[in-house]
């Protein structure tokens, strides 16, 4: 006969296999790097942990009981299975909403936006396959005039809300396209490796790996919530690297 432990041991491990999915689902589809780490690909993971990893083998542990008879122990865990893909589902959805779909340069830096963005304002993420077939898409938002800031969207048309350029994907343009007019926002790469050696150490571990010089490349900042990112470009305006510190 299976005792508690014995059957709260099996119910973790059948969760770490599941988790590990999840892991490769985050890490090679909706949050590919750098996005993980500074998108709130850790924070996602940390959600499908506590549900995966947590819950559903906390409930078997607690509930489980040999003095039952087979079916009543039957339907417990099956209850218990239920309670754990109900929640993972959520976590899953939520995390797959907040997912990076966009990387914009706007006013001198990149920024990432997520899908949520775009859904909110009832926008078909399709749209995005016009700037490329890798997501986040690479795009490039003008200095507009003043009214597009006043832009109103979807839900909050009489809300008097307002919503930002770079959330608009019908200001977006391909970023090759318009590479030149970012290169004046360039981060001053040397200044910053000689006085922060991080990320020196960094950029001259990725320069031997590419086996090239510092000023082969071109370097950017993107904003983020999680980290300090610098994203690294080749001079016809192709991500090749990041940094992140």
């Amino acid at each position: 006969m299976m005792t508690r432990i014995a059957a709260t041991t099996s119910h973790f491990i059948l969760s770490i296999v599941i988790f590990s999915v999840l892991f490769s689902i985050l890490i090679f589809f909706w949050y590919p790097s750098p996005y993980f780490n500074v998108s709130g690909g850790w924070e996602g993971l940390k959600i499908a942990a506590s549900v995966d990893l947590v819950l559903g083998p906390l409930l078997t542990f607690v509930i489980f009981n040999t003095k039952k008879d087979p079916k009543k122990r039957t339907m417990d865990l099956s209850i218990i299975v239920f309670i754990q893909l109900l929640a993972l589902l959520w976590g899953m959805v939520t995390i797959y909403q907040q997912r990076p779909v966009a990387t914009v340069f706007w006013l001198g830096s990149f920024l990432t936006v997520i899908a949520s963005d775009f859904t909110e304002q009832n926008v078909d993420l399709t749209v995005l396959d016009n700037f490329g077939e890798s997501h986040p898409v690479l795009v490039y938002v003008p200095d507009v005039i003043i009214e597009h800031k006043q832009y109103q969207f979807g839900q909050y048309a009489d809300t008097g809300l307002s919503i930002s350029p770079f959330y608009r994907s019908d200001l977006f343009q391909p970023l090759q396209t318009h590479f030149s007019e970012i290169q004046k926002f360039q981060l001053d790469i040397l200044n910053l490796i000689k006085t922060n050696e991080l990320v020196n150490n960094k950029l001259m571990m990725f320069l031997a790996e590419k086996q090239k010089q510092v000023n082969d490349f071109q370097y950017y900042k993107m904003f983020s919530k999680y980290n300090n990112v610098i994203l690294i470009f080749s001079p016809n305006g192709e991500l090749v690297g990041h940094l992140i510190f």
